[in-house]
């Protein structure tokens, strides 16, 4: 793909293109997927007006979700529109993501026909060839599974226990585009990768603090982590590419076709569509900002909007993601705090409970003062605890706290921050002591009111 366009001006100009929408059509059907174990399900919503029509598939997994797809799918908007404004009136009665995604593309497709135009001739590129790839899971002897697949290049899942014989073996193909991790390994599994594979994407990739080499960095691709533009700034890095689908999240205040910059100039995608949510409001009766702690070596500070963007894009993240049993029970959308609301939430706790896993398995829990700084969690502890020793040799960690029927669990990395020592207040036994600060850069957060709030 080519450098992405400046996001904003490609959005403003899908968003003003005239759209006359006379007729909807959906047609379900399946397609033989040999991976999917048989017949996968699938449709295409047609629009159709000034006598041409566009097209926009739904990629639901389920029968169900496709056959209530095409049920509904009649209810779109129909008449003479600007793109955006039909996008906005067509989210007030549509309201799956998969469901919006198929429209808004099928919509995307209409105005550019009906416009006699393209998205090239809109972001002013010069069309390239398309380079396609066979996708694999993750299997003991990839090797023997890529010959499987004739002469086409790859993406392939990466296993932790591949030898050094078998990236030989994958760099020898000469034909492995992208490396998946799935977010996984550590920095010396993707330097070790990435020796053997130069040219290949390094995609998603567990990040860790201490950062890739420059090589690599220029060939890291994020997916999994993605779902909105925006999120870009709540990844460890700035990737040199990212894959941004667009039926994971489509939902209010989408601004069609955007796509973010990334690393230090254009950035390279492999897909052309952004969300870009409006700030969520704190609804009436929720607490505003609690009063400064004292006494705990933290400075309570003001979280910037692009901090608070980046927050609230994992706390989404991470309900759309929930297991069934989370999802069940603390990862509900209708009760997720907003960012802003976390943000005061935890202000106001004073106090949240650490846990960290010790050498042996054995878990360690107490309560530490903690500040939310976007998605990093910023803490003090003492020198001699066995939580400071626990995280040299296994930096994830957890916390939880609530009150009045509230609660916040989360899940992160922690590391400490050189130099940061420092005198604290005397023991209850007179002793001095001193404490250490930690940065805990969070993965993943569930975050629910009380019930009524």
């Amino acid at each position: 793909m080519p450098p992405t366009p400046e996001p904003a001006a490609l959005g403003e100009a899908l968003a003003a293109l005239p759209l006359l929408v006379e007729d909807v059509d959906c047609e379900v059907g399946t397609v033989a997927l040999p991976s999917f174990g048989g017949a996968r399900p699938t449709s295409v919503v047609t629009l159709r007006g000034r006598r041409t029509a566009g097209r926009g598939e739904h990629v639901g997994w389920t029968e169900t979700a496709q056959h209530h797809f095409a049920a509904h799918a009649r209810v779109a908007p129909r008449g003479g529109w600007r793109l955006g404004e039909w996008a906005a009136a067509m989210r007030e009665v549509i309201a799956e993501p998969y469901d919006r995604a198929a429209l808004e593309a099928a919509a995307i497709d209409l105005a550019l026909h009906q416009g006699r135009t393209s998205l090239f001739e809109l972001a002013s590129l010069t069309p390239a060839p398309v380079r396609y790839v066979v996708s694999f899971g993750k299997v003991a002897d990839p090797v023997s599974e890529a010959q499987r697949h004739g002469e086409v290049e790859l993406k392939v899942d990466v296993a932790s226990e591949w030898s050094d014989e078998t990236y030989r073996g994958l760099g020898a193909l000469g034909r492995v585009a992208i490396l998946d991790f799935k977010m996984t390994g550590g920095n010396a599994d993707h330097e070790r990768a990435h020796r053997a594979l130069p040219e290949a994407l390094m995609e998603d990739p567990l990040p860790a603090f201490d950062g890739w080499s420059p090589s690599l960095a220029g060939r890291l691709s994020f997916d999994a982590p993605l779902t909105a533009a925006r999120e870009l700034a709540a990844l460890p890095t700035r990737p040199a590419f990212v894959n941004l689908k667009p039926a994971r999240d489509v939902r209010g205040g989408d601004r069609p076709g955007a796509a973010p910059r990334a690393g230090g100039g254009p950035l390279t995608r492999r897909t052309e569509r952004h969300r870009a949510d409006q700030p969520r409001r704190r609804p009436p009766g929720t607490p505003g900002p609690a009063p400064r702690r004292r006494d705990t070596g933290l400075r309570e500070r003001r979280v910037s909007e692009d901090k608070l963007a980046a927050l609230q894009a994992l706390i989404d993240r991470s309900v759309r993601t929930a297991t069934p049993a989370v999802a069940d029970s603390v990862a509900y959308p209708e009760r997720q705090m907003t960012a802003a609301e976390l943000v005061d939430f935890v202000r106001q706790t004073r106090m949240i409970a650490m846990a960290t896993v010790g050498p042996n398995g054995q878990p360690h829990i107490a309560p530490v003062h903690a500040e939310l700084d976007g998605t990093t969690l910023r803490l003090v502890v003492y020198e001699n605890t066995v939580r400071r020793q626990d995280i040299v040799k296994n930096p994830r960690v957890g916390f939880t706290t609530w009150k009045d029927g509230a609660v916040a669990m989360f899940y992160g990395r922690a590391r400490e921050v050189a130099g940061s020592l420092a005198e604290a207040r005397p023991g209850r036994s007179g002793r001095k002591r001193r404490v250490v600060t930690l940065l805990v850069r969070l993965t993943r957060i569930y975050a629910m009111r009380a019930p009524g709030a």
